[in-house]
């Protein structure tokens, strides 16, 4: 499922709903935007690895749900 709202004062509105008619009809997906958020997410993993209650999490979600993909990180 997605969502999609728009938050904004009444007089942008106009402009808000163009904006986001725009982001759902013609997105503008570039490489280097996702390999931006990548590297993003890669560095959250590793910052996480030395957070203890991240750890703790993890290991939670391991013993629980051992093999099935909700034990897999999701941040």
């Amino acid at each position: 499922a997605t969502v999609i709202s728009l938050a904004t004062l009444d007089r942008f509105l106009d402009e808000g709903l163009r904006l986001l008619h725009e982001i759902c009809t013609v997105p503008n997906l570039a490489e280097a935007d996702f390999e931006r958020v990548r590297q993003l997410r890669l560095e959250r993993l590793r910052q996480l690895r030395d957070h203890p209650a991240a750890l703790a999490d993890r290991a939670f979600a391991q013993i629980l749900y051992q093999d099935h993909p909700y034990a897999q990180p999701g941040q």
